[in-house]
């Protein structure tokens, strides 16, 4: 048997997002900007520290800095 390479995976509804979530949280990401912010926010792993936002949210929370 091989070595696991992590111990948890997100379990998002269409598994072809499950790597954003993986990618986010292994590079210490605080945001997720995606078009399809309802799959990716409805996974079966909470991230509480983790935002998803649409595109146009992500840019009016980097204005208002």
């Amino acid at each position: 048997m091989g070595e696991v390479d992590f111990l948890w995976c997100p379990n998002q509804p269409d598994e072809g997002d499950s790597h954003l979530v993986e990618l986010a949280i292994a590079g210490g990401a605080d945001n997720i900007a995606t078009k399809n912010e309802k799959d990716v926010r409805n996974g079966e792993l909470a991230f509480p520290s983790l935002r998803i936002l649409t595109p146009a949210e992500f840019l009016k929370t980097k204005q208002t800095r």
